[in-house]
């Protein structure tokens, strides 16, 4: 098993108080938080100083590569907010096809692996494939 480990940048924004509430509100209402994440245009086989997500593979990989990412991007919330913006890296694969074919069952509903894009205050955003370099960090 290999594990690849994908860097990233992440911002926010939103997530004030709605309008009529106050911090002194036991459960005040929040507005929707909007999280951006970036990744950068490598991955690694170790895992480097700064933020990163992990994805482990059966695939054997090498310094060279290209991997194709699945990265699910979701909701989630609760009552008194909602934030958009969560990630899910589902599996990457050798090849674009194989990972076009999960996306496409994730799209489809027919994925049978760990969904956290499914609850109650869950929803699916998007679905995108990403190629990626593992170069050496």
């Amino acid at each position: 098993m290999t594990t690849i480990y994908f860097p990233y940048t992440e911002s926010h924004e939103g997530g004030d108080i709605c309008e009529g509430y106050d911090e002194d509100d036991p459960f005040p209402c929040h507005e929707t938080m909007y999280t951006y994440r970036t990744y950068r245009g490598a991955a690694y086989l170790k895992p480097s100083t700064m933020w990163f997500d992990q994805v482990d593979s059966e695939h054997k990989f090498s310094l060279g590569d290209t991997v194709y990412l699945v990265d699910v991007t979701y909701s989630s919330g609760s009552t008194f907010g909602q934030e958009e913006g969560y990630h899910s890296l589902v599996s990457i694969h050798r090849e674009e096809w194989e990972a076009d074919l999960v996306a496409a069952q994730i799209r489809g509903g027919d994925y049978d692996g760990y969904k956290p894009w499914v609850g109650y205050f869950e929803g699916l955003i998007s679905v995108d494939v990403r190629s990626f370099v593992i170069e050496d960090n």
